[in-house]
């Protein structure tokens, strides 16, 4: 099935068009201005495997290395720190509108997973949007980080309003959030495998005290992409290239299943250079797991 013929695909394109329809009518292309002064955005995302759209309970071959075919079982991530491009290359941070269940104080939840079939520990609750506001203006592109900021980074989850309350999004105070959360079954020996994206060499002066500096390897990823069009294009996080390059049969032995972030797990490499993040090699190479996809231009 292809990404266009995707019911999933086309039900984010329907929700940003709904979204559309409440806003009052202004001219193609030019967002809805606030009482504030502030126009508001709203930027889709989809997710993909290469040529074909992300789905629970449907097997995707020839990935990775090993050319396995994997059937997932989770995606989550989190999405901060969003900036507005221009084409002067002005970066505009996207403030927060009104509160939402995915949204708390400019961090987003991204969840492609429905829970249905092998994605059964998840929920039915998706989200696909990342909403804000920011003065009206022709922007070409949009820069965010794949993570949560270190100050909510650290607190305690059961405390934090949604989307910071998801248990299954959390490590431990010391480590924080798991910045991403991709789990699959494999064909080959390993199994299952999980990918999980959060911080790691996070040290505090005792067992109860907070963090009150930067763990050792925030694993952030930044992204940044240009040549878009704000109301026609969407986002593409393509779960081909984040696996590009891994093995997807076997496991690294005495390490996590899969990756858990750890420096001296080799596992880790080839996504954290997907994800154009050092993994201690002093260099930050260029991303490729998210693209622009081109769509229709979206009257606000």
């Amino acid at each position: 099935m292809s990404l266009l013929e995707h019911p999933r695909a086309s039900a984010a394109r329907l929700m940003l068009f709904a979204a559309a329809a409440c806003a009052p009518a202004t001219p193609s292309g030019v967002p809805r201005v606030t009482p504030t002064g502030l126009a508001d955005f709203t930027i889709p995302f989809q997710a993909v495997v290469g040529d074909q759209a992300f789905a629970c309970g449907q097997t995707y071959p020839s990935l990775g290395a090993t050319r396995s075919a994997i059937t997932p079982t989770d995606l989550r991530l989190y999405i901060s720190e969003v900036h507005l491009l221009d084409a002067g290359g002005r970066a505009v941070p996207l403030q927060p509108g009104p509160e939402r269940t995915w949204e708390h104080q400019g961090t987003t939840l991204l969840d492609f997973e429905d829970g249905t079939g092998p994605c059964a520990n998840g929920s039915p609750d998706m989200n696909t949007l990342v909403q804000g506001r920011a003065p009206a203006g022709d922007y070409t592109g949009v820069r965010f980080t794949v993570g949560v900021p270190f100050e909510l980074n650290h607190l305690d989850h059961n405390q934090q309003p949604a989307p910071l309350n998801v248990t299954s999004m959390f490590w431990a105070w010391r480590s924080g959030y798991k910045f991403l959360r991709f789990e699959f079954r494999t064909t080959g020996p390993a199994g299952a495998l999980f990918v999980h994206l959060g911080s790691t060499g996070c040290l505090v002066d005792s067992a109860v005290s907070p963090l009150t500096r930067e763990c050792g390897q925030g694993n952030r990823a930044v992204v940044e992409l240009r040549d878009m069009t704000l109301g026609r294009d969407d986002v593409v996080l393509d779960v081909a290239q984040l696996v590009a390059g891994a093995n997807l049969d076997e496991n690294q032995p005495q390490t996590a299943r899969g990756c858990m972030s750890a420096r001296n797990d080799s596992d880790c490499a080839p996504l954290f250079a997907n994800l154009g993040i050092d993994f201690g090699r002093g260099s930050v190479p260029q991303q490729r797991v998210f693209r622009v996809a081109r769509g229709v231009r979206v009257d606000w």
